[in-house]
């Protein structure tokens, strides 16, 4: 839907982009939704990115599968030299890229959402019975 996540492992590139339906698809694969995920800390996220959601997000979000079996391209890129947290990396940027979890996912948060060091003066009410 926006911009794909590359992954580059060994001079081989791999390519994933995800639409509603193909986000669709991961969720009814694994049987809950990505939002569960990706609603957690940074542990929760990492314990909850299970091979089986690795491979179901490689089948339905990366481009160069073709008729390959997703757990192959597994082995395939951890023979290679990658990891599991590279290619789940690379699936998560993905998700992010849709725009659809997070508002302004891939572009700079509005102002207003912006932690500043500027804060308005305090005013402070003077007791009226004093």
């Amino acid at each position: 839907m926006k911009k794909p996540a590359i992954l580059e492992v060994n001079g081989k590139q791999y390519t994933f982009l995800f639409t509603n339906r193909s986000l669709a698809m991961v969720e009814r694969s694994i049987g809950r939704s990505i939002l569960s995920i990706l609603n957690g800390n940074q542990f929760s996220i990492i314990r909850d990115m299970t091979i089986e959601v690795t491979a179901a997000s490689i089948k339905y979000g990366m481009q160069e599968l073709g008729q390959k079996d997703p757990y192959d391209v597994i082995d395939e890129i951890c023979d290679d030299g990658g990891l599991l947290d590279h290619i789940n990396e690379a699936i998560l940027e993905a998700w992010f890229n849709t725009g659809i979890f997070f508002k302004w996912a891939g572009k700079p948060a509005p102002q207003e959402m912006k932690a500043t060091e500027e804060r308005p003066p305090v005013k402070k009410r003077r007791k009226e019975n004093q």
